[in-house]
């Protein structure tokens, strides 16, 4: 009998269903001096703080641990974890005893996760006693929250109060159902393993305060279209998240809401917000691309201090005030900035704004006539914009029902302010700098229009559109022209054409353009527009000059 018990034994713990506990024992001075998370010997702390004190008058000093905390570990499953200390501060949680005649908090179950309130104070020792085999992840729900251990995943069916799941690292997924209406402060508070956070569009409303503060983790985040407003620092060092869209619902994000995310690499903040709190995305030290919405009035003090930004897109017409510092250790000379053409002006004169590269989207292209080339039109008042490469500029002149197009600007050259123009690319996508020289008024013939605000549609107006491969000038019967385009009025005394082609000029068309006003190769020359066609001087109309 004897062996048969021995053999099976043997048997048992080879197949991992009966094996030795696993004993692990920290002491105080195993504790580094400050932190927030420690591991040793296969088990980890992390918690609110832990520090080292030593008063002035004792000879030697104290370790004090904070809540909320959490210990897990790799090994298996606790079965016990016996604290020794000083005193405790309204220490305690699921599972924990109090053996107060020896200065003991002592904890008793079966999961891999332990969770504790409270505070510790002058830590004596940690001893850990773990069973090893397969985890078991535990967490006890709120109200009627729902728990899968198996894909970690926690459903909130009512709304998250203060410090509700803080610190549970067990969390990898949250879904915010539709019964709950708000997220209260520190709900998610150092869960650092959570990865996912999803929020129902019907009927959250609010993010707390570090509602999701230091969940380093996650990396992705869909927030509701019902939310309203983002409280400060709500997501604060989420060192993992890369790319946030916040919606047109929300209004007003707290200062500090992003702070410190440094992986966050993109921002899409929508129409509905007015106000970007101070610090929202200082030191979100991998951020170089943010698009704000257009109802944004003003943006806080640091609020993208130290980002590395290559791109902001506005769509605000009257440029926001800024705090100050708001864009402190920001290369702003070499991040473009897009806003709407109507406002480059406004933009250039406002302080801090002025700073930036503008440029402008010259709005969709209509199908290639032949493969590989695009067109567009495009009109500012204002502002001289400059060509990238694989882009020229075409003024146009009615001949009968054909539009002559002659080419005024092709790349490094300028479109002149106040001339409608035709664009013609071999590039699907591009962007137009704006000029912050000394706008070059162009006089010459030019049968296209354009108006800076959108207008009401003139008779007999055409506009640049796309039927069966063939691009032109067609009849337009829409209520308004959009603003920034181009378009031509048919005046003559015969019969309006249903469609206008392009004939192309190839004797004329710009070859260089000299000057010492505009740092370009198209500049003015004694106030006047010099262009140099086929190597021989015209002024704007047309004149030869020396």
């Amino acid at each position: 009998m004897r062996k048969i018990l021995t053999f099976l034994c043997a048997a048992l713990m080879s197949v991992g269903m009966w094996a030795a506990p696993i004993v692990v024992t920290w002491n105080s001075s195993d504790l580094p001096g400050y932190g927030t998370s420690f591991s040793k010997d296969g088990v980890t702390l992390t918690c609110d703080v832990f520090d080292y004190y030593q008063d002035e008058e004792e000879e030697e000093g104290s370790t004090n641990i904070s809540g909320p905390g959490t210990f897990t570990n790799d090994l298996g499953n606790f079965t016990q974890i016996e604290v020794t200390a000083g005193y405790f501060s309204g220490f305690g949680g699921d599972g924990w005893e109090e053996d107060e005649e020896n200065g003991k908090m002592i904890w008793t179950g079966h999961v891999a996760n332990v969770l504790f309130d409270g505070e510790i104070m002058g830590l004596t020792s940690i001893v850990f006693t773990i069973e090893p085999g397969a985890p078991v992840f535990a967490l006890t729900p709120k109200g009627n929250d729902v728990w899968d251990a198996d894909t970690k995943t926690l459903t909130v069916n009512s709304n998250p109060g203060y410090q509700a799941y803080a610190g549970q690292t067990v969390i990898e997924h949250v879904i915010i159902s539709n019964s709950v209406t708000s997220i209260e402060q520190m709900a998610f508070e150092d869960c650092t393993g959570l990865k996912s956070v999803t929020i129902g569009d019907d009927v959250v409303t609010s993010i707390g305060d570090y509602a999701f503060d230091d969940c380093s983790a996650l990396t992705s985040v869909t927030i509701g279209n019902s939310v309203t407003s983002i409280g400060g620092d709500a997501f604060r060092d989420c060192s993992s998240l890369s790319s946030v869209t916040i919606p047109n619902s929300v209004n007003s994000i707290g200062g500090g809401a992003f702070y410190g995310c440094g992986g966050l690499t993109s921002v899409t903040i929508g129409n509905g917000v007015t106000s970007i709190g101070g610090g929202t995305f200082q030191g979100c030290t991998g951020l170089t691309s943010v698009t704000i919405g257009n109802h944004v009035t003003s943006i806080g003090m640091r609020a993208f201090q130290g980002c590395p930004l290559t791109s902001v897109t506005i769509d605000a017409t009257t440029p926001p005030t800024l705090g100050n510092w708001a864009f402190n250790y920001v290369d702003v000379s070499a991040c473009k900035l897009y806003v709407p053409a109507s406002s480059a002006s406004a933009y250039k004169a406002a302080s801090t704004w002025q700073s930036f590269d503008f440029y402008a989207n010259p709005t969709a292209h209509e199908e290639p006539q032949s493969p590989g080339t695009y067109y567009s039109t495009f009109y500012d008042s204002d502002d001289i914009y400059s060509l990238p490469t694989g882009v020229e500029a075409y003024v146009a002149t009615l001949s009968g029902s054909n539009l002559l197009l002659t080419k005024i600007a092709e790349a490094g050259e300028y479109i002149p302010n106040n001339c409608a123009v035709i664009l013609k690319s071999t590039v699907e996508s591009y962007d137009l700098f704006i000029s912050k020289e000394t706008p070059v008024t162009f006089t010459a013939t030019n049968s296209l229009e354009g108006t800076d605000v959108a207008k009401a549609t003139p008779a007999n107006c055409y506009v640049l559109s796309c039927e069966n491969n063939q691009v032109g000038f067609y009849q337009y019967s829409g209520a308004q022209v959009a603003a920034h385009k181009a378009y031509v009025v048919f005046s003559g005394s015969n019969q309006a054409p249903r469609r206008m082609p392009f004939i192309f000029d190839a004797a004329t068309g710009v070859e260089n353009v000299q000057g010492d006003k505009v740092q370009s190769t198209k500049v003015l020359r004694d106030g006047q527009l010099i262009i140099i066609k086929n190597g021989v001087r015209y002024n704007a109309q047309g004149q030869k000059v020396k």
